[in-house]
């Protein structure tokens, strides 16, 4: 029986660490919701779980996505050697009801000025189309310091969203036209 045993807390083991990242979204929706955030789409894929916001009131911001996204993926032994890592990847959107020939221009310019920039390494990467226009931010995180450690991480967690919303509105500003958010 102690060969079955070991072999049953591995799998519950491996079950937990790998829905730690179903938990820690839970706490990115608990989070972002207590900011006025509104959750409006969902999509779970292996290893990726994505979450849309609204984001009535907000100056600048039309839309913002979370992407956490499992470092590694699905096999019992990567999680077990590598542990609990993630990519957080963050879109702002900005969304502008009308544009102008000068908009034209501008993307161009974006386009060019994205071309050295690397999310990874804390740089805000834009995306400027015609009406709308995306800032991206990413940055790796261990889950395990998130989820089921308390009131203590909630706050640690609040404080990181926070901090990378704030970048990535203060990257879109310039490029928002309209008085608020989009309300659609």
């Amino acid at each position: 029986m102690g060969v079955f045993d070991a072999i049953n807390k591995f799998s519950a083991k491996s079950e937990l660490r790998e829905s730690k990242d179903e938990m820690l979204v839970g706490e990115i929706v608990r989070a972002m919701s207590s900011g006025g955030y509104v959750p409006d789409k969902f999509t779970a894929g292996t290893g990726a779980q994505i979450v849309r916001f609204r984001t009535p009131g907000d100056p600048v911001l039309s839309y913002l996505q979370v992407t956490l996204n499992r470092l590694t993926g699905s096999g019992r032994v990567a999680s077990a050697v590598v542990g609990s890592q993630a990519t957080m990847t963050l879109v702002g959107t900005v969304v502008n009801k009308i544009s102008d020939p000068d908009d034209l221009i501008a993307m161009w310019q974006t386009d060019a000025a994205n071309v050295l920039k690397v999310p990874m390494l804390g740089q805000i990467k834009l995306n400027h189309r015609v009406t709308t226009v995306t800032a991206t931010s990413k940055l790796t995180l261990n889950i395990d310091n998130y989820v089921l450690q308390g009131p203590e991480a909630t706050t640690q967690l609040l404080t990181l969203l926070s901090g990378k919303i704030d970048e990535v509105r203060q990257a879109l500003a310039p490029y928002n036209k309209d008085d608020a958010g989009f309300e659609g």
